[in-house]
């Protein structure tokens, strides 16, 4: 056994080995003596008031003095004299400490005093010892009651110090020979008392006191039972609080403070059940609540706390402040330490990439099928549970554009997402963790299948219009045009770049999708020397007869080769699928051949067909998985092309950018953070669309304006906000703004 510096071997290394006294006295040493003042700050003093001089016991227990006793009922106050297991610690007693006096009552003015030495560890410089006292309070025995203390030398702050004078208590008048007429004791039901040991003497020796003594007359008892040293701190009667620990500490979204979150039990002395409030040495605290009903409190520690001069990290230990209906309050109940570092107030940093366009086929010249993906980094994530969402910004009618991609985010990491396809356009990727949130525009790349000229063309604002039966989409191509009068074309129809144009057309029969071809002309007019083809798929028929409101959201997730080897791939497809009661699905070839249809259960498939058409729809409130709803009109269409790319798929495919929000510095917010309900949106552009979102990602307002400035009038509330508005590029741009 290797023994520390100035540790015996009959003591131990740890403090809450034996903290019960299950094993009698092993670790620990008594001594005792006589006393005649220092009751006030339970330090004995002789009748010169110099400290007394301790004898070492030679062997414990001795008698009245250091006994380990069995579970039972206190003589006197008709309390517990154990609280965990079979054993506790009585220091003094009801009775002489003389075995040989005849006066059973001749207290002798005892002090007895155990020590524990110990090595400092992380994990237990943080400790509570319970403990249950009964004192004497006798009149006139000014600085000479009768006291008991707790006391760690390298943790003074915590010292405990209670006189018959001083101590919270309810009063007897106990029926004993050995009390005087008309005086009275105080007795403390079981109480916890915490510790906390500043992290600097971690591996150093600590040495605990335990002390009980009688009046410094010599006729007045004292006597305190100790116990459960480590256990946890619930239900003390004085009351008692806990911190929560790391990580189950809160950062706000900014990064400025820390938010500790507790629970209390309330005393149980004379009616002391109120928490008036809670002190934080060191510390200036903002926000605190106190929940009386849960019996939880929390309040907020800044970051400039831990900034020079102070250390950049530092213990939070809360008083917690009890009183009765009159306003009398008990000395402040400690709480456990919570260490806090400068480093502990970092919020997750996330950088976006976004990714080159993939071509599904490299040899054809479908712009449909062209893919990206999305590279999420996440760091000083560190403990943090986190979600990721889409919302796209021209969905489907009757369709949010909002579904999760990732709902299972835990710590740092960097993930793939995707793949996205280019032709559903733009979309804000926000981050939620811990009741905050952060924001990035998503604008995908541009198509590398087809006639690069055209390859920044958008298809948006798909509708129904029901009282035709037909639906309508918008084309846009951004471009140059040149003298020589460059154009596009669909057929023989001719079309200006930077203009857009609305087209209706029906939708096809057998749940198909619309083909559309375009092509680039350099000299119009005259015939187009490139191309790209595109499929248009609405969602669900646009008549009269059977145009329904439809709560399912179907959107692409996933596609996934199969090697079947010999360079063979099959494919297999996964569609996100919400607000359907029981989902179903069909899938067929062109000309509604080789069906298969079912349960829909992701991954569909294999598949080894050059392209297939899935329909995904709602029974509604039929058995499950019957999927015989002919009559429904509540489906969503894809068309899905055979991957002729899966050796190279999964890869983000070259960095375009990072998604950027406030293109070119072309919108700002005067002023950010926005202080009242009145503030100005100064923007360079000719016209300026916006929409205001909330943290939560709904939309708060929108609205258009020309000329340089826009005052904005509304009432939010403290959070980080989303201004999303069109760029110059006629794409979504976003600013992020802070309401105070």
């Amino acid at each position: 056994m290797i023994l520390l510096p100035g540790i015996s071997q009959s003591q131990d290394t740890l403090i809450c080995d034996n903290g019960g006294f299950e094993d009698g006295f092993t670790y620990y040493r008594g001594y005792y003596g006589n006393f005649r003042f220092g009751s006030n700050t339970c330090t004995p003093l002789d009748a010169n008031h110099s400290p007394i001089v301790f004898t070492e016991a030679t062997t414990m227990p001795v008698y009245n003095r250091f006994e380990i006793v069995p579970q039972g009922t206190d003589i006197l106050s008709s309390y517990n004299t154990v609280l965990f297991g079979l054993y506790a610690l009585r220091l003094s007693s009801p009775r002489t400490h003389n075995p040989n006096t005849i006066n059973r009552c001749s207290f002798q003015a005892d002090v007895n005093r155990l020590i524990k030495r110990f090595k400092v560890t992380e994990e237990n410089r943080s400790f509570t010892i319970w403990y249950c006292a009964i004192l004497g309070n006798p009149e006139g025995h000014v600085d000479a009651q009768p006291f008991y203390s707790i006391r760690c030398d390298l943790s003074p702050n915590y010292d405990l110090c209670f006189d018959g004078v001083s101590i919270p208590a309810k009063t007897l008048y106990p029926i004993d020979t050995c009390i005087y007429e008309n005086q009275h004791v105080k007795t403390s039901d079981w109480a916890c008392h915490r510790i906390n040991i500043p992290e600097n003497q971690v591996g150093n020796i600590a040495t605990l006191e335990l002390t009980a003594a009688d009046c410094g007359e010599g006729i007045h008892l004292g006597y305190v039972y100790i116990d459960g040293i480590c256990e946890e701190c619930d239900n003390s009667s004085y009351g008692s609080g806990t911190l929560d620990k790391k990580p189950y500490i809160t950062v706000s979204c900014d990064g400025d403070s820390i938010t500790i979150k507790g629970r209390y039990t309330t005393p149980a002395i004379d009616g002391y059940t109120i928490l008036d409030g809670i002190n934080v040495p060191g510390f200036t605290i903002y926000a605190m609540n106190i929940d009386t009903i849960t019996k939880t409190f929390s309040f907020r520690v800044v970051k400039t706390d831990f900034q020079s001069p102070n250390p950049t990290c530092r213990d939070v230990v809360a008083y917690l402040k009890f009183k009765n209906a009159t306003g009398d309050f008990l000395p402040d109940v400690p709480t456990n330490g919570v260490e806090l570092c400068h480093k502990d107030f970092v919020i997750p940093d996330v950088e976006i990439l976004i990714g080159g366009c993939n071509r599904n086929d490299p040899s054809n010249n479908v712009f449909s099928d062209d893919y990206y993906y999305v590279s999420f980094t996440i760091s000083n994530a560190d403990n943090r549970h986190w979600r990721l969402e889409r919302l796209m910004d021209d969905p489907y009618p009757d369709e949010s554009g909002r579904y999760f991609l990732k709902t299972d985010g835990y710590g740092n990491g960097s993930y793939n997402l995707g793949p996205f396809l280019i032709q559903e356009g733009s979309w804000v990727l926000t981050l939620y963790y811990g009741g905050c949130s952060d924001t990035f525009q998503i604008i995908p790349p541009d198509y590398c299948s087809g006639c690069s000229a055209l390859s920044k063309v958008r298809i948006s604002n798909i509708q129904c219009n029901p009282a035709t039966g037909t639906w309508s989409y918008d084309i846009f191509i951004p471009g140059s045009v040149p003298p020589n009068g460059e154009c596009w074309v669909i057929g023989q129809d001719e079309y200006q770049f930077n203009v857009t144009y609305t087209f209706v057309g029906n939708q096809l029969s057998n749940q198909d999708c619309i083909p559309l071809s375009i092509g680039n002309v350099p000299n119009c007019p005259g015939n187009p020397i490139c191309g790209g083809q595109f499929d248009i798929c609405p969602p669900k028929p646009c008549n009269n007869r059977n145009y329904e409101s439809c709560d399912l959201e179907a959107y692409f997730d996933r596609l996934q080769c199969i090697d079947n080897g010999n360079g063979n791939y099959s494919y297999t497809v996964e569609f996100n699928v919400s607000d359907a009661p029981y989902p179903c699905y069909r899938s067929f070839t062109p000309g509604y051949l080789n069906l298969v249809e079912g349960p829909f259960i992701n991954p569909l498939g294999p598949f080894t067909d050059p392209e297939r058409n899935f329909v995904i729809y709602s029974c509604g409130d039929v058995i499950p998985y019957t999927c015989t709803c002919p009559n429904s009109g509540c489906y969503k269409i894809f068309k899905v092309r055979k991957p002729e790319d899966c050796i190279t798929r999964e890869d983000i495919g070259g960095v375009i950018e990072s998604s950027s929000l406030n293109i070119n510095n072309e919108l700002e917010i005067i002023p950010n953070p926005v202080i009242s309900d009145e503030w100005l949106i100064h923007s360079s552009l000719e016209i300026t669309d916006f929409e205001i979102i909330s943290p939560s990602g709904i939309s708060i307002c929108n609205g258009t304006f020309t000329g340089p400035e826009h005052q904005i009038k509304i009432s939010l509330t403290k959070g980080l906000y989303l201004l999303r508005y069109k760029n110059s590029n006629r794409t979504n741009s976003s600013l992020k703004f802070v309401k105070m």
